[in-house]
């Protein structure tokens, strides 16, 4: 009678879902095979966890002997994100691959969506996007109504200031309450006399004071 060695077969059996293997070449007893962790995963079981792989030897029962599992790996980049409760060393997100990080985002921006933990170490996916402010003109320099202020929630509008006036105040700024807030144009030196050529709700046309501070006056008109 001739004996023939046992064969454990092309793959190992009772492996965790987030493993695999393909067992090729010698697949009888004394044979090995390795088992491999999915990507984003690294080896639970094995001495070093930046392992991710085993080798397994068929055992004279026929079954592959080892020991071998794989756990998560936890991403490293990706873990803040700009203008929500997530910014800053104090709370970054702390997620393993496949699970997503919960975030609210700040007063002014709108959710982009799911931040998710992907095999190769990064969250990716969310965001918190600024939303859009009212335009606006600045007095005396040259946002006016043909090239206002726009921008979304953080953003900067420059300006400059007409000749006789200064800048005040740095640029303005795309606020939460969707309003721009910030700098104007302040008349240089005393107060100076200004041409009112178009109506509003408050004043009619004729020569009026401003003031340093570029303030017009209603009452005290210019000679």
């Amino acid at each position: 009678a001739q004996c023939a060695p046992v064969d454990c077969g092309d793959t190992i059996a009772g492996l965790d879902e987030n493993s695999h293997s393909n067992c090729t070449g010698r697949t009888t007893f004394e044979g090995r095979c390795a088992a491999t962790c999915t990507d984003g995963y690294s080896c639970r079981s094995c001495a070093d966890p930046n392992v991710t792989s085993a080798v397994f030897t068929c055992a004279a029962s026929g079954t592959w002997r080892g020991n071998f599992s794989c756990t998560a790996d936890v991403c490293t980049g990706g873990t803040v994100i700009q203008h929500s409760k997530r910014h800053g060393a104090d709370s970054p997100c702390q997620t393993s691959t496949g699970e997503q990080c919960e975030y609210e985002c700040e007063d002014g921006f709108d959710r982009l969506g799911n931040h998710t933990c992907y095999p190769n170490g990064t969250l990716i996916g969310g965001g918190c996007v600024g939303q859009p402010c009212t335009p606006q003109t600045v007095q005396f320099s040259d946002r006016d109504d043909d090239n206002p202020c726009t921008g979304v929630t953080s953003d900067e509008c420059d300006f400059t200031c007409a000749d006789g006036y200064t800048a005040s105040g740095g640029p303005l700024v795309c606020s939460a309450d969707h309003s721009f807030r910030g700098g104007k144009c302040v008349a240089e030196g005393p107060a100076s006399c200004f041409e009112l050529q178009q109506k509003d709700s408050s004043m009619g046309t004729g020569r009026y004071k401003i003031s340093p501070g570029g303030e017009l006056s209603a009452t005290a008109t210019c000679e």
